[in-house]
C-alpha cells in the first residue's frame, strides 16, 4: 500500500507544474535532499536558458495526405487538417480553444475537468485517460481518431512505447514539449498546421512575442538585479523550483536573478524537496520569495503558508521574509492562474515582473483583461 501511495505522489508531482510550471501536463522532476527518501520522476538535464519565443510565420497550406515534424523532430505522416484528434495535455487543449478548433477534437484526458479556462464544449468530449497515459486503448479505438497529441518527456511515462502502441493501432502520434518559453511558439506552430488554423496561431504568437519584447524593454532599464526563489508546497512538503524550470526562466526574463541551481550527478531536477531549515540556511539573503500553487495545492493553503512565514521568527531569518517581500502567484489549472507554462504566461510574465519589481512593472490586470477577452472569449 505504501508503495502505491508513493507512486501516486510521484505521478502527481510530475504533473504539477509547467511547466509542463505545469499543471498536470507539465513534465517535472523532483529531487529530495539526501536525508529524505526520494519520491520522484526524472528526466534528462534541461539547461536553463533565456530567450524570446520564435516568431511564427504563416505556414503555406499543404495538400491533404502530407506530413509534419513534431516538437521532438519526428516526421509524422497524416492527413491535414486533422478532424478527429485526441488531445491529452490540458494546456494543449487551451491552444485548441484559442485556435477555435474544438470541433476537430474527438477525445480528451481527465485533466480537462480541472481547467478553469476551458469551455464546456471541450469538457463534454469523451474522456479516454486520466492524464498523458492511456490505460484502455479500446476507448481510443472506438473514437476512430486520426491523431493523438501528447507530451514528450521521460520518467514513469515512456513516450516511445506510447507512440509504438498507438501506431500498432494505426494512430499517428504528434508530440509536444512544455519545457521552455520558446516551446509555446513551437506548440502553436505545430497545432496551427495540424488543425489548419495557421492564421489564428500567428495572431496569438504575434501577441505573445509582443508581451515578451515589452517585458524585455522594461528589464533592460532595471539596474538592481534582485535575487528570487520560488517555493511550491505540495501535500505538506516544500519544493524549490530549480533554475532549469520555465518559472525560473521567466524570473530571469523580467530582470531578476534566480538563486536555485541544484545539480546532482550532472542532472538538474526541476523540483527540489527541501525542509524549512535548509531553505532558510541556503537562501537567507534572497530579495523576493514567490510562493506558488499547484493542481494539488489550493490557493488558500498557499496564502496560509505566506502568513505563517511572515509571522514566524525562524522564517524571518530570511531577508525577503523580514522585509515582507513574499508574494503568492498561482500556477494551478484554475481561472486566475497565469504563472505556468503555456498561453497563460502572456499574463504570468507581467505578474512576476510586478511581484519582483513593483516600481518598474504596471498592474497586470489590464493584461489579463485583454488576454481573456481576445483569446478565451471571457470578460
Amino acid at each position: 500500500m505504501k508503495k502505491l501511495v508513493g507512486i501516486f505522489l510521484a505521478v502527481l508531482i510530475v504533473f504539477s507544474t509547467g511547466c509542463l510550471g505545469g499543471g498536470e501536463e507539465a513534465p517535472s522532476e523532483t529531487l529530495q535532499t539526501k536525508e529524505e527518501s526520494p519520491v520522484q520522476e526524472t528526466s534528462p538535464t534541461q539547461s536553463a536558458r533565456e530567450g524570446s519565443p520564435t516568431k511564427v510565420s504563416p505556414t503555406p497550406t499543404a495538400p491533404e495526405g502530407t506530413s509534419l515534424t513534431d516538437a521532438v523532430g519526428r516526421t509524422v505522416e497524416l492527413e491535414l487538417p486533422v478532424k478527429r484528434a485526441i488531445v491529452l495535455p490540458s494546456t494543449a487543449l487551451e491552444v485548441v480553444h484559442i485556435l477555435r478548433a474544438e470541433e476537430q477534437v474527438a477525445g480528451v484526458s481527465m485533466a480537462v475537468m480541472r481547467n478553469g479556462l476551458l469551455p464546456e464544449s471541450l469538457k463534454a468530449k469523451p474522456i479516454v485517460s486520466r492524464s498523458v497515459t492511456i490505460e484502455d486503448w479500446e476507448k481510443v479505438i472506438e473514437l476512430n481518431p486520426d491523431v493523438i497529441i501528447n507530451l514528450h518527456f521521460s520518467g514513469m511515462f515512456n513516450p516511445e512505447e506510447f507512440a509504438k502502441k498507438a501506431e500498432n493501432h494505426g494512430i499517428p502520434v504528434v508530440f509536444l514539449r512544455e519545457e521552455k518559453l520558446e516551446d509555446v511558439a513551437k506548440t502553436f506552430e505545430i497545432m496551427g498546421k495540424l488543425f489548419r488554423k495557421e492564421d489564428r496561431a500567428k495572431e496569438f504568437m504575434d501577441y505573445f512575442n509582443a508581451q515578451v519584447n515589452e517585458v524585455k524593454e522594461i528589464s533592460a532599464q532595471i539596474g538592481e538585479r534582485r535575487m528570487v526563489i520560488i517555493i511550491q508546497p505540495i501535500m505538506g512538503k516544500l519544493y524549490l523550483i530549480n533554475g532549469n524550470d520555465i518559472l525560473a526562466e521567466v524570473v530571469r526574463l523580467i530582470g531578476g536573478e534566480y538563486a536555485v541551481n541544484v545539480t546532482v550527478q550532472g542532472r538538474m531536477p526541476v523540483r527540489v524537496q527541501m525542509d524549512k531549515e535548509k531553505i532558510i540556511s541556503n537562501y537567507k539573503d534572497v530579495d523576493v520569495i514567490i510562493l506558488t500553487t499547484s493542481p494539488m495545492t489550493k490557493p488558500e493553503d498557499v496564502e496560509k503558508l505566506k502568513e505563517e512565514m511572515l509571522n514566524d521568527a525562524v522564517w524571518k531569518g530570511m531577508k525577503a521574509v523580514k522585509e515582507g517581500r513574499v508574494v503568492v502567484l498561482r500556477s494551478d489549472l484554475g481561472k486566475g492562474s497565469y504563472f505556468r507554462w503555456g498561453p497563460r504566461m502572456a499574463v504570468g510574465m507581467w505578474q512576476v515582473g510586478r511581484a519582483v519589481y513593483p516600481e518598474h512593472y504596471p498592474d497586470w490586470k489590464d493584461k489579463e483583461k485583454e488576454f481573456l477577452e481576445r483569446f478565451y472569449g471571457q470578460g
